[in-house]
């Protein structure tokens, strides 16, 4: 039952301080196989592991004195003879960059999409080009009935059907479903295939059981959504950050919706067709009015609404709330990205009062122009906020058709006092918080570390050649 011997470069110390935050905090150098097992062993060793909740102890026990040798088996899926180990923890992508292993993807899902899961796949394939990993787009936009499409997006190898060894299928696991039984099984056969899922709620709902058994592994975006899908799969699954880049945006000015430039303006960007109830833009609005008083006419909030929100039922109970408050702004429509990023960037602070995120690209965009931000402490986006910028909730059971097949399931009602209490406190440091923000800082460095494209690139191109490494 041992292990062979590891090569001598398997022992070798990371080149760098690793850059994942959730496992490394101490910023410690440790063995390249330390720092593959943790991030691309199988789900056991994973699960063993728990990174995020380790003690120090343990943390160094596993990576420093040899801890992770009780995980090394002879015949172990993840081969440690294989040469994706060589650069684990390493910045050197020599060998992938000259084609030893060759490795090529398709990217399934809606890259042309105007919504969340289109900016997915959009920023999957920039991940990939950071790495110089080949792939081809199959474009499956067409199935959308209610986003725009993205003209601008052109990908540099498109294909109606996969073409190549592994397949991502960058979409909702419903979606995946509908895929299978509008297209067939001509977008499954012979090929390897990834579902990276994006998921809200802190179970998965029952009866899904065979549309996980399409895929043959799972990338979850955030340990929020690993933890949900561990409920009701023995597919391994694999946390794999997403990317998060900003493109040139189109500058605006904040006077185009108040009425000078010095109001401190509250910000919410959303989307009502991915479900009005879990976006909950009602609190935020009781929330800026329980903070400031209606005479206070040095802030304001605006409602950035992805489309047309009149078509859901429960948007004129939002409408009529904003339109008691001057001070509150709705500007629906569907923008292209650099006129919605530019006028987040015009705005003071982004809040999110939502009821479950599956990762928060909104937030983390903000964070990325360096705005301060305010969110609920449940989901996905906690993996990549700090202490005081998330809001206390309680646990609120779902009611009828608040989100689709959650009938039993549960999510997070953020606590308005609270909210209230954190709005008031950023406005009062306003001086502070721009200054601080807007200037490189280490909160921004470490986020960047762990979402921009190049580090997110290397992640996923570790675990594809791991995956051809065993099945060729």
């Amino acid at each position: 039952d041992c292990a062979p011997p590891l090569p001598d470069l398997f022992l070798l110390k990371t080149e760098e301080i690793c850059n994942c935050p959730r496992w490394n905090q101490m910023g410690l150098q440790v063995p390249r196989i330390a720092a593959a097992l943790i991030e691309f062993g199988d789900q056991k060793i994973q699960e063993f592991f728990d990174f995020g909740r380790v003690s120090r102890d343990f943390f160094q026990e596993f990576c420093l004195h040899e801890g992770w040798r009780r995980f090394l088996r002879p015949f172990s899926p993840f081969r440690i003879d294989a040469p994706h180990l060589e650069h684990a923890g390493s910045y050197s992508f020599n060998q992938l960059q000259q084609g030893v292993c060759d490795v090529s993807v398709n990217l399934v899902g809606y890259a042309r999409g105007e919504l969340g899961v289109g900016e997915d796949v959009r920023m999957l394939s920039l991940a990939l080009d950071s790495v110089d990993i080949n792939y081809t787009i199959v474009d499956v936009s067409d199935l959308l009935t209610t986003a725009r499409a993205n003209e601008k997006f052109i990908p540099r190898d498109y294909s109606d059907v996969p073409v190549h060894e592994i397949t991502i299928y960058c979409m909702p696991i419903f979606d995946l479903a509908n895929l299978y039984l509008k297209m067939g099984v001509r977008f499954f056969n012979n090929t390897y295939k990834i579902g990276y899922f994006p998921w809200e709620l802190p179970e998965a709902p029952e009866g899904w059981e065979d549309i996980y058994d399409m895929v043959d592994e799972i990338w979850s975006p955030s340990i929020f959504t690993e933890n949900s899908f561990k409920n009701i799969t023995k597919k391994p699954i694999y946390v794999m950050p997403p990317a998060v880049a900003l493109p040139p945006i189109t500058l605006h000015s904040k006077t185009e919706f108040v009425e000078n430039s010095k109001i401190f303006v509250f910000i919410y960007p959303f989307d009502p067709n991915s479900h009005l109830s879990r976006k909950n833009p009602m609190a935020l609005i009781c929330a800026f009015r329980k903070a400031f008083h209606k005479k206070d006419g040095a802030v304001a909030l605006l409602l950035r609404v992805n489309g047309d929100p009149r078509r859901h039922p429960a948007w004129q109970a939002v409408e009529d709330a904003a339109s008691a408050d001057s001070r509150i702004h709705i500007l629906s429509g569907t923008l292209d990205r650099a006129d919605a990023l530019g006028i987040l960037a015009s705005c003071d602070c982004l809040v999110s009062p939502h009821r479950a995120e599956g990762f928060g690209r909104n937030i983390a965009e903000a964070i990325l122009l360096g705005l301060p931000v305010l969110a609920t402490g449940f989901s996905g986006n906690v993996d990549f906020m700090e202490a005081d910028e998330l809001i206390a909730w309680t646990p609120r059971k779902l009611a009828p058709g608040d989100y689709p097949f959650a009938d039993g399931l549960w999510w997070a009602e953020p606590n308005v006092d609270d909210l209230a209490r954190k709005m008031k406190n950023v406005y009062r440091q306003k001086v502070e918080a721009r200054d601080c923000l807007l200037a490189p800082n280490a909160r921004k460095k470490r986020f960047e570390l762990r979402h921009a494209p190049r580090s997110v690139g290397r992640r996923y191109a570790m675990r594809l050649r791991a995956i051809i490494s065993y099945y060729r």
